[in-house]
């Protein structure tokens, strides 16, 4: 069984860390959403980074504070 008051993943692991949790209320008829916090500025990102509005790929060659 998985709580949100002892998750089982690590923090910075993104949403892949989420899916344990995520499969477990789903299959208790919950409605679950994944998402991710960019730490990048995204307003430096390629138009073709961005999947659909509000979605970007953001990759390790990616523009960002760092580049």
């Amino acid at each position: 069984m998985y709580s949100l008051a002892e998750p089982r993943c690590s923090p910075g692991s993104g949403p892949r860390g989420g899916i344990p949790l995520a499969t477990a209320l789903r299959a208790q008829g919950k409605e679950v959403h994944l998402a991710n916090l960019a730490f990048s500025d995204l307003n430096r990102l390629d138009l073709d980074d961005w999947l659909f509005p509000g979605v970007a790929r953001v990759r390790p060659g990616s523009a960002g504070d760092d580049a």
